[in-house]
């Protein structure tokens, strides 16, 4: 791994050159989305397709609505993906697990066709 006063340097650079770039704090936030949006495009080119992504935390990124600047946050939320959708997972106040689902439009037709609310066919010929 490099040091980390050459990635310092690194960013220092690229963040001259996306001010110097942007005519204002709105598109000096989209150009360091877009930039870090192709960086990590060109890096996942040499990965194989993920069907599961699992992590034991997940980054929030915003864009203010008021300032304009980009926001990023580390929270701890483990993270969950599949084709079926996304988890979300954490504690809540009193420390109990709790966790969110965000299901994808395939995996909303599954549960209902398992609920009988789905197309009034059958799956295969009897």
């Amino acid at each position: 791994m490099k040091d980390t006063h050459s990635v310092k340097e690194m960013a220092r650079e690229m963040a001259t050159l996306l001010k110097d770039q942007a005519a204002d704090s709105k598109e000096l936030s989209q150009l360091t989305r877009e930039l870090f949006d192709e960086i990590t495009d060109l890096i996942k080119e040499e990965q194989p397709e993920a069907t599961h992504l699992l992590a034991p935390n997940a980054v929030v990124e915003i864009i203010d609505q008021d300032s304009h600047v980009l926001y990023r946050r580390y929270l701890e939320l483990a993270f969950e993906e599949t084709g079926n959708g996304l988890r979300l997972m954490g504690d809540d106040m009193a420390g109990n697990p709790a966790g969110i689902v965000f299901l994808s439009n395939s995996a909303l037709a599954q549960m209902k066709d398992l609920q009988g609310s789905g197309p009034d066919k059958p799956r295969c010929n009897h």
